[in-house]
């Protein structure tokens, strides 16, 4: 019962990704462009994941704390990051199977 209550939330989360993703390319196509700025504890709990896997510098991660020695510490834990690092990835998968051009990959 428990393995398959977590495969039905996986694939519910899978479903809710890749819709989200074909509604963005529907109105990308239609010429409609929607930029979300994420702000305060969402972006901070978030950059973990493009500075470590894209940039490979989490120490210079815009929203954190600047140290005396000119490196940056984020003061949010990486835990919300481990939770949405499936999603991340499943994006970053789906956009170079796709083949579509990003400014950083």
């Amino acid at each position: 019962m428990r393995r398959s209550s977590i495969i039905i939330f996986l694939l519910f989360g899978i479903l809710f990704v890749s819709v989200n993703v074909k509604i963005s390319q529907y109105y990308h196509i239609k010429g409609f462009y929607v930029t979300v700025k994420s702000s305060s504890d969402s972006e901070g709990y978030y950059q973990y994941l493009p500075y470590l896997f894209i940039k490979n510098d989490v120490l210079r991660q815009p929203c954190a704390a600047l140290l005396d020695n000119g490196l940056r510490l984020n003061k949010f834990t990486c835990g919300v990051a481990i939770l949405e690092a499936p999603f991340f990835f499943y994006c970053i998968f789906y956009i170079l199977y796709q083949r579509k051009s990003c400014q950083w990959i």
